[in-house]
């Protein structure tokens, strides 16, 4: 994936957002992280869709949706095709914005160069 490439949010995805949040989401796009963060998210939040290939016995994630937290918080995913690192769409309410850049600050040592 080229770096100036310009992801979109599947509507999908968006449908399932605001079911969650009751409202059409804001959507902040972040740099991309390493796989490391990712096992993060997904440790804190929950799975609520995804889009995986299996090769061999590696499940490699390409997308998903993780729901993070009660408070309306839902994280998109997209794999970069040529690394392992991943780009984020936080979906949310426009009150979760302290929430989300905390979350995101907490994760900055797994920005990538």
């Amino acid at each position: 994936m080229n770096p100036k490439e310009k992801i979109t949010i599947p509507q999908e995805v968006l449908s399932l957002a605001q079911n969650g949040i009751d409202n059409y989401p804001s959507i902040l796009e972040t740099e991309y992280y390493t796989n490391e963060s990712l096992v993060t998210l997904l440790q804190k939040g929950k799975l609520s869709w995804y889009n995986y290939d299996l090769k061999g016995k590696v499940l490699v994630k390409k997308e998903g949706l993780i729901e993070y937290s009660k408070n309306q918080i839902y994280i998109y995913f997209k794999k970069r095709d040529d690394e392992s690192s991943y780009k984020y769409f936080v979906l949310s309410n426009s009150d979760s914005l302290d929430s989300v850049i905390f979350l995101f600050h907490n994760l900055q040592k797994f920005l990538t160069i």
